[in-house]
């Protein structure tokens, strides 16, 4: 009894042992497609895994795990089969399910056995979000919108009346000019009226010097 209960134990460590140098011996790295950090509902993730065989023994056949997780719960996961000898870099996608909800995701990838034990593992965060529709969209952006067509429809007036509007300008630029001219021939006329004025002085006062000496 003492000797089944000994190689029982010895079995069971060794397996053990096993396992754990079969989890070390895969170097898993995940890296997310540019532009794939924040994806829309019902879109695509795109992501590459590098798998790195740290215990090489010539080519052999692995099974990856793709996962999308949401708060720790598989929302999607399937597996694929791939061949390896020392490392190795698969393309993988996940598509976002159209009823997910928007917030953070997990996207994990692992390499399992045929018990489903992972031996390796690798992990990023995407960002799901809701894509507004097009009267959303204008109900978001609705201020910059008004702007736009205000815009668009003061350069049409213009391009309507834009004879109008020069034969406008053109005469307010004649009336300002005939205004200024006005101005200018009324301090000329000023100007001259008080030369004028000043210039009978002298002889008014020559006139009463002549009448004091008659005076005299």
């Amino acid at each position: 009894m003492r000797y089944l209960r000994f190689f029982g134990i010895f079995f069971f460590l060794l397996s053990l042992a096993s396992a754990q140098v079969e989890q070390g011996t895969y170097n898993l790295e995940l890296k997310l497609g540019s532009g794939y950090e924040r994806v829309p509902i019902g879109g695509k993730i795109i992501f590459t895994t590098k798998i790195l065989n740290l215990n090489s023994e010539g080519r052999k056949d692995i099974t990856l795990l793709y996962e999308l997780l949401k708060d720790g719960r598989v929302i999607l996961s399937h597996k694929k089969t791939v061949a390896i000898e020392t490392q190795a870099s698969f393309v993988g996608d996940l598509n976002v399910p159209e009823k997910a909800e928007t917030g953070k995701y997990t996207v994990r990838t692992s390499i399992i056995d045929e018990k489903g034990n992972a031996l390796g593992k690798s992990e990023a965060i995407v960002e799901v979000y809701r894509k507004l529709n097009w009267k959303e969209k204008l109900d978001e952006n609705k201020d910059v919108v008004f702007v736009i067509l205000l815009l668009v429809a003061l350069f049409v007036l213009i391009l309507i009346f834009r004879k109008k509007i020069y034969l406008l300008f053109e005469k307010v630029k004649l009336w300002i000019e005939v205004r200024r001219k006005i101005r200018v021939k009324i301090k000329r006329k000023e100007i001259s009226q008080e030369d004028l004025s000043n210039s009978h002085l002298p002889i008014e006062k020559e006139k009463r010097d002549e009448g004091k000496k008659k005076y005299y």
